[in-house]
C-alpha cells in the first residue's frame, strides 16, 4: 500500500497499474467510508473499555490544607462566658481511598452491551468495507472497458488509414473516383473523433478509480488485465454469507444487551470502601500569636454502601423504553437486511445470466463483423467494388466491437454484484 501511494504521488511520470484484486483490497481498505467506519470502531472499543472500568476497584489519593474561623453565634448558638468565635486555626488531611464493587448489575450489564456494540462496529466496518470493495471493483471495470475502447478505436483508426492508403493509390492508377477518396478521409476524421472521445472516457474512469480506491486525483491508473476474465463459478449462497447480514445481526444482539443494561439500573448495587490518612491542626491563640501545638492523628474507615435508586422522576423508565424502541428497530433492521440480500442474490444471479447470453452474442457479431470487413476490402483491392462497402463494414466493425466491450464490461459488472451479493471475492 505504502510502495502504491509512493508511486501514485509522482503523477504522470509513471503508469501504475492495478488488478482487480487488488483494487478490491485497497477499496475495501482505504475509501473514506471504511477509514470512518474503522475510526468508529476504534472508538466503540476504547468506550467498551471506558465502561468495563466500572467493574473495577478504584484508588483515589487526596491532600488538603484549609485555614479558617469559626463563629458559633451564626447559627444560634452560645456557650455562656465561652467565647463565640473560634480563632484562625489550619487544618491538613492525606488520605487514601479505596473503593470496589461488590455486586453492580447495572455497571455489569453496561460492560457487556458495550462490548456488545464493539462487535457490531466491527462487523458494520466489514460491511462497509464491502460496499467500498464493490464500488472500486465498478470502477474497475470501467477503467477496463474504457481502455478497451480506446484500444479499439486505435485499431478502427489504423483500418481507416489504411483504406485512406488504398483509396487513393487506387485513384493514381485510375481504378477509384476522387468520391472514394472523400470517403476514406471522412472516415480517418471519424475515427479520429471517436478515439478522442475515448480517450476522454479513459481519463475520466482512471479519476473515477482513483477516487474510490481513496487516492488524490490522478490520470495515471491503468486496470492490469482484460475484460475476457474466466467467469465466477456458480455457488450457493446464504442469508449469512451477506456481511451486511451478519452486522445487522451483531447491531440487534447489541441493542438487546442494551435493554439489559437498562433493567439492571432498577437493581441495587452494593461497595466496599475505605480509607485511611491523616488528619491535624495548627492553630493560634485570640492575639493571632503563640501558636498551638500541633495536633494529628492517623484514621481510617471501612464500610459497605447499599445503593438502590427507587425513583429518579422517571428517567429509567424513559432509558429502559428508548433501549427498547433500539431493539425494535434493530429487529426491522436485520429483516430488511435478509429480504435485500435475498433481492440482490437473486437480482445478480438473474443479471450474470442475462449479460452472459448478450456476450456471447455480442462476440458472435463481431466476429461476423469482421470477417465482413475482410471481405470487403478484398473487393475493393481487386477492384471490383468501390470503397462503399468497406466504409459500411468498418462501421458496422466499429459498432459490433463496441457492443462487444460493453457486454464484457456489463458482464464483469456483474460478477462484480453477484460477489458483493454473496459475500465471496475469491478468485480474483
Amino acid at each position: 500500500m505504502i510502495a502504491i501511494a509512493t508511486l501514485l504521488a509522482l503523477g504522470a511520470q509513471a503508469q501504475v497499474e492495478i488488478s482487480l484484486g487488488q483494487a478490491v483490497a485497497w477499496a475495501r481498505d482505504s475509501a473514506a467510508t471504511t477509514r470512518l467506519a474503522r475510526s468508529r470502531s476504534a472508538e466503540s472499543e476504547e468506550k467498551a473499555r471506558e465502561v468495563g472500568t466500572h467493574l473495577m476497584p478504584s484508588l483515589e489519593f487526596s491532600a488538603g490544607h484549609m485555614i479558617r474561623s469559626y463563629n458559633f453565634l451564626t447559627g444560634g448558638v452560645g456557650f455562656g462566658d465561652m467565647a463565640p468565635r473560634v480563632p484562625y486555626y489550619s487544618m491538613q488531611d492525606v488520605r487514601m481511598s479505596v473503593e470496589a464493587p461488590l455486586l453492580a448489575p447495572a455497571a455489569w450489564k453496561g460492560a457487556q452491551a458495550a462490548r456488545e456494540m464493539s462487535k457490531a462496529r466491527q462487523a458494520d466496518q466489514a460491511s462497509v468495507g464491502e460496499d467500498a470493495a464493490l464500488r472500486g471493483s465498478l470502477a474497475w471495470v470501467e477503467l477496463s472497458r474504457a481502455q478497451a475502447l480506446e484500444k479499439d478505436r486505435e485499431e478502427a483508426l489504423s483500418l481507416a488509414r489504411d483504406l485512406e492508403r488504398m483509396a487513393l493509390d487506387q485513384k493514381i492508377s485510375g481504378s477509384a473516383s476522387g468520391l472514394d477518396v472523400l470517403r476514406a478521409q471522412a472516415q480517418v476524421v471519424a475515427s479520429q473523433r471517436a478515439l478522442a472521445a475515448a480517450g476522454y472516457a479513459r481519463l475520466k474512469a482512471s479519476l473515477g478509480l482513483a477516487r474510490e480506491l481513496g487516492f488524490d486525483g490522478t490520470d495515471s491508473l491503468r486496470a492490469a488485465g482484460s475484460l475476457s476474465m474466466a467467469p465466477v463459478a456458480d455457488r450457493v449462497a446464504t442469508d449469512s454469507d451477506a456481511v451486511r447480514v451478519r452486522a445487522a445481526q451483531a447491531f440487534r444482539t447489541a441493542a438487546a444487551a442494551d435493554v439489559q443494561g437498562a433493567r439492571a439500573r432498577f437493581l441495587p448495587s452494593l461497595a466496599l470502601a475505605a480509607d485511611y490518612g491523616w488528619s491535624g491542626d495548627y492553630g493560634w491563640n485570640e492575639k493571632g500569636k503563640n501558636p498551638l501545638p500541633k495536633d494529628g492523628e492517623w484514621a481510617g474507615q471501612v464500610g459497605l454502601f447499599l445503593r438502590w435508586s427507587v425513583w429518579d422522576g422517571g428517567g429509567d423508565d424513559a432509558r429502559l423504553a428508548q433501549s427498547r424502541e433500539r431493539e425494535r428497530q434493530a429487529e426491522i433492521g436485520l429483516a430488511e437486511a435478509k429480504r435485500q440480500s435475498r433481492l440482490d442474490r437473486d437480482d445478480a444471479a438473474k443479471l450474470v445470466s442475462s449479460t452472459r447470453e448478450q456476450l456471447v452474442l455480442a462476440e458472435r457479431l463481431s466476429t461476423l463483423a469482421d470477417s465482413q470487413l475482410v471481405l470487403a476490402r478484398e473487393r475493393f483491392a481487386e477492384g471490383a467494388s468501390g470503397n462503399l462497402e468497406v466504409v459500411q463494414a468498418q462501421g458496422e466493425r466499429n459498432s459490433a466491437h463496441a457492443a462487444w466491450i460493453e457486454a464484457a464490461g456489463a458482464h464483469q459488472a456483474a460478477l462484480s454484484r453477484r460477489r458483493w451479493a454473496e459475500g465471496d471475492w475469491n478468485g480474483i
